[in-house]
């Protein structure tokens, strides 16, 4: 990760204060957007999930970072996006957004286009499973652009997402 990408992110995590505004966070993404690559994604991935999950302007800005990212990322490297998606419950606890986040909000706030695929897609790694069968059967209605979220919830610890996933990834797999 640069340097200038380092120091956004260090910004990014001082606008959680009140005295910030949209404006400025808005701005930090969108830079943040225009340096980060597919080998940043894991690492700013707790930075950028947080305003994600606010939703409206923020959160659509937070979803085109990892949009963008996600781009570039091989098939291959989609287990260790997972592995720190699932480390911020590790070190943020209880009043994370992201983490406090219910299936009701991870839909409510997940924003139209392409960056409805990603946002559902990172939240398919969620730590809670109603937030994952959620993600999962949103994902079931996207098509072949969710399938390497889907994969990893064939084999997902709760039935119920397990569930879920099978007949959508089954569905991709069909012969036309």
């Amino acid at each position: 990760m640069s340097s200038a990408l380092d120091d956004l992110l260090r910004q990014l995590r001082a606008t959680r204060r009140p005295r910030w505004g949209a404006d400025a966070r808005l701005a930090l993404l969108r830079e943040i957007g225009r340096l980060a690559g597919a080998d940043d994604l894991p690492e700013m991935l707790t930075d950028v999930l947080e305003p994600m999950a606010e939703g409206g302007e923020v959160g659509q800005a937070a979803a085109a970072v990892i949009t963008q990212a996600l781009r570039d990322v091989p098939a291959g490297d989609y287990p260790a996006l997972e592995a720190a998606a699932r480390r911020i419950s590790e070190w943020a606890g209880y009043g994370h957004p992201w983490l406090d986040m219910t299936p009701k909000q991870m839909l409510r706030r997940a924003p139209a286009g392409a960056e409805r695929v990603a946002y559902v897609g990172i939240a398919s790694f969620h730590p809670n499973g109603h937030v994952r069968e959620a993600a999962v059967r949103q994902l079931a209605q996207v098509g072949e652009d969710a399938l390497l979220f889907l994969l990893p919830r064939l084999n997902d610890w709760v039935v119920e997402v397990r569930a879920v996933a099978e007949p959508a990834v089954a569905a991709l797999l069909a012969p036309a």
